[in-house]
């Protein structure tokens, strides 16, 4: 298939994005363009020449092997239909030529940067993306291009492909595995109802994404996936997949375990009257210290060697499970003495500066900590009280 009529297939098939680029490379481009002629090619919608023509000193032309909407009527821009291979265009009549996210589509490469060459006086500026292999899937390029129309051909059938799936690989009494992660996306985008800013887990801030969700048999098998908006949030989807799980799946009984995350209130509200459903969840720090004070539990309970197993009496049917891991306390009071040290250093220094200005100032009243029911001034009771909360573990289950 020719690459025109590649393209005018597969223009359909995108989140419409308005550039490749990521938002570095749109502050930095203008700033390294000289002249007064500029040529981009692979310029798509018209995205980077529209932030150009700003300048209306510039003269702009934008190439590509085929246009979809691209900008209209702007005085100082023309467009030219063709390919990087081949330039309807003199020797270095362009000052800056820009070629950004084309080259990695080009299968004639060397031809592809002699052009480039030949039509260029002074400048050439050539963006290539740095990909990573696990991030492929979720590229939007053209190289990847032609596999969308078949994936909408799958996506019709997903839900009878998810059924097959699931009878293969999962039964019941076996264990089934759900999560949902994040991908983010370089580039702008302003259409898409997926792509938006939310909870980022590779920590990548000021990037939009989307929510994944999968699931899997205990083998990690991958059984169904369901994307999300990007702002989605992890226990908004749990009631929607235990339906999907029993109803779609079959699969008749289920114990959920979830973290704090997944099992919140409003699911357990949600799904108490669900039939042939058990949950194992982990205590909130609101429900710990309600416990404590109705002496439910208490933190002696809390050993190393045994688990302890204690029923609420206000809900016969939940147990709590209580008890210690000494590696999690060793590391959660190291953690806490450097926090600790840290304060008692920035107290001194503020200390000083008081003593300085000559001012009393009442230390005791503000450098205090709530642990519990119960304040505490910095010290060594403080650092005595919170030891007993160190690599404590509970976990909750309601045998409904």
């Amino acid at each position: 298939m020719g690459s025109k009529r590649l393209h005018c297939k597969t223009a359909k098939y995108n989140f419409l994005k308005d550039s490749d680029l990521n938002r570095e490379c749109i502050s930095r481009i203008p700033q390294e363009v000289i002249g007064t002629t500029i040529l981009e090619i692979g310029c798509g919608r018209g995205y980077m020449i529209e932030t150009l023509s700003q300048n209306k000193k510039l003269r702009i032309t934008g190439t590509d092997i085929f246009f979809n909407n691209p900008i209209q009527h702007i005085d100082n821009v023309t467009f030219a239909t063709c390919s990087v291979n081949h330039l309807p265009f003199p020797d270095q009549y362009f000052d800056t030529t820009l070629c950004t996210h084309v080259l990695e589509h080009v299968r004639d490469i060397q031809t592809a940067i002699r052009e480039i060459r030949r039509v260029t006086s002074k400048r050439m500026i050539i963006v290539i993306p740095k990909e990573r292999p696990y991030r492929f899937g979720f590229n939007l390029h053209l190289t990847f291009f032609p596999c969308y129309p078949a994936m909408d051909k799958l996506l019709q059938r997903q839900s009878a492909i998810q059924k097959k799936l699931a009878h293969q690989h999962l039964q019941s009494g076996h264990l089934i595995l759900y999560d949902i992660t994040s991908v983010y996306f370089e580039g702008e985008y302003k259409a898409s109802e997926l792509v938006t800013f939310g909870y980022n887990r590779d920590r990548k801030q000021g990037r939009e994404q989307m929510v994944v969700g999968l699931i899997c048999n205990g083998q990690g098998c991958p059984v169904g996936v369901e994307v999300y908006a990007g702002n989605t949030k992890d226990e908004t989807t749990v009631i929607d997949k235990i339906q999907q799980i029993k109803v779609d799946y079959g699969i008749e009984k289920i114990i959920f375990v979830g973290d704090r995350g997944m099992v919140t209130q409003n699911n357990i509200e949600a799904l108490k009257d669900e039939d042939d459903l058990k949950t194992i969840g982990a205590l909130t720090h609101g429900d710990f210290m309600r416990l404590l004070k109705e002496k439910v539990i208490q933190l002696d309970l809390f050993d190393e060697q045994t688990v302890h197993e204690v029923v609420d009496p206000t809900e016969p049917n939940r147990r709590y499970c209580l008890c210690r891991n000494p590696a999690t306390a060793e590391r959660e009071t190291q953690t806490r003495q450097r926090l600790l040290d840290l304060t008692e250093t920035g107290n001194s220094k503020f200390r000083r500066l008081i003593e300085r200005s000559g001012k009393v100032f009442d230390f005791t009243r503000v450098f205090t900590r709530e642990l519990g029911i119960h304040r505490y001034p910095i010290g060594a009771c403080v650092t005595e009280v919170a030891a007993g909360w160190d690599g404590i573990y509970d976990a909750w289950l309601n045998s409904q």
